[in-house]
């Protein structure tokens, strides 16, 4: 009988430790972000989460690098902070899944966003490289 429960446990674990996936899914989905107009301010929120279970990720500075083009554009994109702690006198971030996209735009035309991270890998499953990119219309 304590064979049994023992291994009942063993698959449980891994059962519950296994649904979650390192794959990230976007939100929006789609690569077109609503369309700007110059000289009005635009916000705009971009979230991301675990492709199997929906899950948070919670990334950090040192696993995304986001980029915007062309950078005079007026918009920014910068990531939307959990929390904040001081250390020593300096602002201390961590644990986001979200995205602000905003900002005055300065020209017409086409904002390329691009957000490139990864996930670390777990026991059960690897870590993750994602890409995403997204467009802005200015008119």
């Amino acid at each position: 009988m304590k064979l049994l429960l023992k291994n009942v446990m063993i698959l449980f674990i891994y059962l519950i430790s296994s649904c979650s996936s390192g794959q990230v899914i976007f939100t929006p989905q789609e690569e077109k972000l609503p369309d700007a107009k110059v000289g009005s301010f635009y916000v705009y929120y971009i979230g991301l989460a675990s492709k199997d279970s929906g899950e948070s990720f919670y990334l950090s500075e040192d696993n995304i690098r986001l980029s915007i083009s062309p950078e005079n554009s007026g918009i920014t994109i910068k990531p939307a902070f959990e929390h904040c702690s001081f250390e020593y006198e300096k602002r201390k971030c961590s644990g986001f899944n979200k995205f602000i996209v905003k900002g005055n735009p300065l020209l017409h035309g086409v904002v390329r966003i691009d957000i490139i991270g990864r996930t670390y890998g777990s026991m059960v499953d690897k870590g993750y490289i994602f890409k995403k990119k997204y467009f802005i219309k200015i008119n």
